[in-house]
C-alpha cells in the first residue's frame, strides 16, 4: 500500500513547472543546475550574509545567534521598504548554502507569510538593504 503524501495534491507538478519556467527565463536547459543566487537576482530578491547585515553591529545578540552555523541557516523577510530579502549563514558549505537559499526562495515563491519574529527582527535592525 502506498504511503500518503504530506504534500498537497499537485504540489510536485507545480514545483516542476516552476523550475522549468525559471530555467527557461534564465536561459538554462531543463536539467541544468539552478543556482540560488541567480534565481534570487532574477526575482529581484536581495541575498545578504549575516556578516553584511550586522556590519558594525556584531555586539548585537542576534548576530551571535545567527552567525553560529549550528543555530542558523537562513531566513527571508521584508526590509524596511517592503522588499523581500534573504539573510544566510556563509559558514555553511557552498552546497548547504544553495539548499538554504532555495528553501527560503520557495517560501517567497509560494507566497508564505513572514513569521512575526522575523518581521520584528527586521524592524529592530532597521534593515533597508
Amino acid at each position: 500500500m502506498a504511503s500518503k503524501s504530506l504534500l498537497a495534491w499537485g504540489f510536485k507538478a507545480e514545483a516542476d513547472r516552476l523550475s522549468e519556467q525559471y530555467r527557461k527565463e534564465l536561459r538554462l536547459s531543463k536539467f541544468s543546475p539552478l543556482d540560488a543566487i541567480s534565481l534570487a537576482d532574477h526575482l529581484n530578491i536581495g541575498v545578504f550574509s549575516v556578516d553584511e547585515i550586522f556590519s558594525g553591529k556584531k555586539d548585537n545578540p542576534a548576530y551571535l545567534h545567527m552567525s553560529d552555523p549550528v543555530n542558523f541557516s537562513a531566513m527571508w523577510l521584508p526590509n524596511t521598504y517592503g522588499e523581500k530579502i534573504i539573510i544566510h549563514n556563509t559558514k555553511h558549505s557552498i552546497y548547504r548554502q544553495q539548499s538554504n537559499l532555495m528553501h527560503e526562495l520557495a517560501h517567497i515563491i509560494r507566497k508564505h507569510e513572514v513569521p512575526d519574529e522575523q518581521a520584528k527582527l527586521c524592524a529592530q535592525l532597521s534593515l533597508h538593504y
